[in-house]
């Protein structure tokens, strides 16, 4: 998850499933993409999906800094199941896992999909190092 609008050097490619270039912020992002993209059980999938502003007034404050609720965010990956389900996924990096500002971020990604219907959420740890991190 990271805050929506950041200017960034996005990558670019085409993604068959989704019939459209996709963008993403980092190498990672772009490795989980191809992934999915030769993964059958995927129909389809959204990257950067801006998380609905209006709603986050709706998810429980507690243990979680108060000005992430006024900040607009994105989730990486929003996957679409050839069954219909819908899996979540946040990348992040070992080293973010022991923050407890990227925590925080990544439980308030966990909270508002699950007050959205989703019970499929996950982390998808990636690799640190430069440029590969998102």
């Amino acid at each position: 998850m990271r805050k929506f609008g950041v200017k960034s050097r996005d990558i670019s490619f085409y993604s068959k499933k989704n019939q459209d270039i996709i963008r993403v912020h980092c190498r990672s992002a772009r490795k989980y993409g191809e992934k999915l993209e030769t993964d059958l059980s995927v129909k389809t999938y959204l990257v950067n999906h801006r998380l609905d502003s209006a709603f986050m007034s709706r998810i429980d404050h507690v243990d979680i800094r108060k000005e992430y609720f006024t900040q607009d965010w994105s989730t990486d990956f929003v996957v679409t199941m050839q069954e219909g389900s819908v899996l979540v996924c946040e990348l992040a990096t070992m080293k973010e896992l022991q923050s407890r500002a990227s925590i925080e971020k990544l439980e308030l990604s966990r909270r508002y999909w699950m007050l959205k219907g989703c019970d499929s959420w996950k982390i998808i740890i990636v690799q640190e190092g430069g440029a590969d991190v998102c």
